[in-house]
């Protein structure tokens, strides 16, 4: 959405489908629904891991996470095994939930974690009470941090300085090791480094307002160090939140900021960053009270490769109009989903909303943060709005998907998954338009017949706005047609007349 008289279309928990058909005269686009939380750990999610979620991570075929200080392992059954401890900066009094972490898989089969700005190491294979802090005197910090041919690379806490690891005997394959020698200060950046990551063999070092480009030389760098600037390549982006920097698969997204501005989304796969919010995004996110704490991931689902991110703190302090859905919600975050797939295929950006269902039905953002494709399964970890911090989920758009789980009064129970679509104007040179049909084209004749019955008969909402998206009208329930009644038509009649109607549609129903 931007301006509601130019453009105030919305897509929440749905994603948008092209058909790929040559020749489908019918269908062009569809709208799929996303995915929902499905239970994999065990729920209620048993101490000492029932801390906020903080990440997750695959490593040689077995799921790692950190929850609050808990640092753990999963099996594919669901069953947690304890690793160790680390330290947060959470604060309940003042309702922080802890820094995300970063977890780096290494080619020695170690996980390296970053935390606050302390390191840990899980060795390999893991295994219980294992962690090891990372004590040297020549580890002097890290605040992000990242994996290339043999080495861990760290940036050092508000400087421009990163570090790789290694001793002089050991100079790759253990992350435990490091030595103070092992830095190399960056003269080219004035602003300090915050992010930094490894994709196709080359490094990306990120700051506030400019970024730069490194590749491994080997002995031949300066003094043997085994980073060097990439063809002096440098970058005039710079990273807001830190956490907003996802490699996926060829190429980087991230949220940037530099000396023009911040809060636009920008992709890089060739050195050269293209944008790629819209306007209508990029006001939205002005509008957020914060964004630093941002934290995104990327996902394929079924074929979309899709970029997530949630503003924990977008209104905090500062609830939404709820424009155009009526009052105001008590929000606290909003998550985006940029679908890079349909967005090559279309020519143009492509933008959804995700939201989740609380109990009292107000709508917020998606409880899970972190990603994990392990086990055949896309697992994710929650930061606890749900009512189960540090729960591990499975996303899923079968039976089990098209609610969330969630915790109410000690309860385990299900959310239901409410799906919006906000059409763009439908106006003709401000004449005057006489309705006498809208109808809609569905999947007809499907949904769940179980125990309880749970949309075996679905229906959908309707409310309509005659003056431009300002004012909606009464809701209006539609059918969808039973299980089996394939040839169903789902349509309203006599709607009057209207210069400028805009059209919502919900459901919740499988």
């Amino acid at each position: 959405m931007g301006s509601k008289y130019a453009g105030l279309e919305k897509l929440s928990n749905f994603y948008l489908v092209a058909n790929e058909s040559a020749g489908e005269s019918k269908f062009q686009f569809l709208l799929a629904p996303s995915p929902g939380n499905a239970p994999f750990g065990v729920l209620p999610v048993p101490a000492p891991f029932n801390q906020t979620a903080r990440g997750l991570c695959e490593c040689r075929g077995v799921l790692y996470g950190v929850n609050g200080t808990a640092v753990w392992s999963m099996d594919a059954n669901g069953n947690y095994t304890f690793i160790g401890t680390v330290v947060t900066d959470a604060n309940p009094a003042t309702g922080k939930i802890g820094s995300p972490c970063r977890m780096v898989p290494t080619g020695s089969g170690q996980v390296f974690i970053q935390s606050v700005e302390s390191g840990y190491v899980i060795p390999a294979g893991g295994g219980a009470n294992s962690l090891i802090a990372v004590g040297s005197s020549g580890f002097l910090g890290a605040t992000d941090a990242t994996f290339q041919d043999g080495y861990v690379l760290v940036i050092n806490p508000h400087s421009n300085v990163y570090q790789i690891s290694g001793s002089q005997d050991v100079p790759l394959g253990d992350a435990t090791l490091w030595d103070a020698s092992n830095v190399s200060a960056q003269a080219g950046q004035a602003d300090y480094l915050k992010a930094i990551i490894s994709s196709r063999e080359y490094i990306h070092l990120m700051g506030a307002e400019r970024s730069q480009i490194l590749t491994d030389v080997g002995s031949q760098g300066q003094g043997g160090f085994p980073f060097a600037n990439y063809n002096s390549t440098f970058i005039e982006t710079g990273i807001g939140p830190v956490r907003s920097l996802v490699e996926m698969g060829g190429f980087l997204i991230w949220v940037g900021q530099d000396q023009r501005g911040i809060r636009s989304a920008w992709m890089d796969s060739s050195f050269n960053p293209t944008r790629i919010s819209t306007f209508a995004i990029e006001q939205q996110w002005q509008d957020y009270a914060s964004i630093d704490d941002a934290v995104a991931f990327s996902f394929i689902w079924r074929g979309h490769l899709m970029y997530q991110i949630t503003f924990p703190s977008a209104f905090v302090n500062n609830p939404p109009s709820g424009f155009p859905l009526g009052a105001a919600p008590t929000y606290t975050g909003a998550t985006w989903v940029y679908d890079a797939t349909v967005s090559q295929i279309i020519g143009r950006p492509i933008w959804h909303e995700r939201q989740f269902q609380l109990s009292n039905g107000q709508l917020t953002q998606r409880p899970e943060m972190f990603h994990a494709f392990v086990y055949g399964k896309h697992l994710v970890g929650s930061i606890g709005i749900d009512g189960n911090p540090g729960a591990v989920y499975q996303y899923s758009d079968g039976p089990s998907g098209y609610q969330d789980c969630i915790q109410v009064a000690g309860s385990q129970t299900k959310a239901a998954i409410v799906r919006d679509r906000v059409c763009p104007h439908v106006w003709s040179g401000n004449k005057r338009i006489l309705y006498n049909r809208l109808e809609f084209e569905l999947a007809r004749g499907v949904g769940l017949d179980g125990s309880p019955v749970v949309g075996a008969n679905p229906v959908f909402m309707l409310r309509l706005s005659r003056d431009g998206g300002n004012t909606f009208g009464d809701e209006y329930t539609i059918k969808a047609g039973a299980i089996g009644r394939f040839t169903q038509r789902s349509y309203m009649t006599r709607l009057g007349y209207a210069r400028d109607l805009v059209v919502w549609v919900r459901c919740s129903d499988p």
